[in-house]
């Protein structure tokens, strides 16, 4: 007997299959599935209240922790308890140099900043007067100025250093080509350099010049801005 037969894409049981099944086995499967079916609905309510409990949870914590709070900080302050006692490490705070009030009354020795409201001794015209100015602030800006000349001409020097062994070693490379491309007679007697290695050791000198230039250039530059 033929059991199973093919309904479109699907194999199922034939009807006289099914029939031959023994009731019993069916009533059985009909029992578990009830058993399963019930089973999901009571997991679906425990979620349910699992979920309402949560919230309750959650929402009577931080009840706990608004009145915990203040309790606890009053409790460490009368107890002098440092954060380093309960095992907290405290960040160092960063030390931030003083500004200097850039502008100075003259009369009275009061100083300002210059920003924000100004007192009424600090007008547009006396903070173009040089007598107005600090002179605590003046030496520290005249400090700034040479520390950063003093960098630009440190930096000038290196490049300037370059960009003289660059020239050196172009200089050794024209000589080498000039005593290359000389011809020697019989008697070891140097004639005067051809057309063509004159031109090419004018070129290479030509670009020894531009490198020096290049470097007096970048020196004049430090020096105005020292002066």
């Amino acid at each position: 007997m033929q059991n199973y037969q093919q309904l479109g894409t699907e194999i199922v049981a034939t009807p006289a299959a099914i029939e031959a099944v023994p009731h019993s086995a069916v009533t059985d499967y009909q029992k578990i599935e009830a058993e399963f079916a019930r089973y999901e609905a009571e997991a679906a309510a425990i979620k349910q209240r699992m979920d309402a409990l949560n919230e309750q949870r959650e929402s009577l914590r931080e009840q706990e922790r608004v009145i915990a709070i203040p309790e606890l900080k009053a409790r460490i302050a009368a107890l002098g308890i440092a954060p380093e006692d309960l095992g907290y490490a405290t960040q160092p705070k960063k030390s931030l140099a003083p500004s200097i009030p850039k502008y100075r009354n003259p009369e009275t020795g009061e100083t300002h900043s210059g920003k924000g409201a100004c007192p009424a001794w600090l007008t547009p015209e006396t903070k173009k007067d040089p007598r107005y100015l600090n002179p605590e602030w003046v030496a520290n800006d005249e400090a700034k100025k040479a520390a950063k000349a003093a960098k630009a001409a440190t930096k000038s020097k290196t490049e300037s250093s370059s960009v003289s062994v660059a020239a050196e070693a172009l200089a050794s490379n024209v000589a080498d080509v000039a005593s290359n491309d000389a011809p020697t007679t019989a008697d070891g007697h140097v004639p005067s350099v051809s057309d063509g290695g004159a031109e090419m050791t004018a070129a290479n000198v030509a670009a020894v010049d531009a490198a020096h230039a290049g470097s007096e250039s970048s020196n004049e530059a430090v020096v105005s801005n020292l002066s």
